[in-house]
């Protein structure tokens, strides 16, 4: 994800794997320049993977 403001490669900075809906990845923002350096810069949801049916032998 890239920062809103400066449009850098944000960083991730937390994982969230039991969020509602799926993984939440937060990024911070490593451009030094940027009034968003150091902070959250954007939060993205990935799809929960789905998990298959356990086989029985």
């Amino acid at each position: 994800m890239k920062c809103p403001e400066c449009g850098a490669d944000g960083r991730v900075c937390h994982v969230k794997e039991d969020a509602p809906g799926g993984v939440e990845v937060t990024y911070l923002c490593p451009n030094r320049r940027c009034r968003l350096y150091g902070q959250d810069c954007a939060v993205e949801k990935l799809a929960q993977p789905q998990s298959k049916p356990e086989e029985k032998a």
